[in-house]
């Protein structure tokens, strides 16, 4: 019973310093805000509060709420 807990723990271990080698040695850390994915600013896309932003000062001859 303990040898098969020991393997499993041992298991585990690799997995989450297998997963973990890009995060330390990596260049950087994933950015997964979509302004800061380059893909998507070419197409235009650009995060909600950005376009709100955006749309609220093209129209400057709105009525305010």
């Amino acid at each position: 019973m303990f040898q098969t807990f020991a393997v499993i723990i041992g298991l585990i271990a690799v997995c989450v310093a297998l997963l973990s080698v890009r995060i330390f040695f990596g260049k950087r850390f994933v950015h997964t805000h979509i302004e800061g994915n380059r893909d998507m600013h070419e197409r235009g896309i650009h995060c909600v509060m950005h376009m709100d932003k955006e749309e609220r000062r093209s129209k400057k001859t709105t009525v305010r709420e």
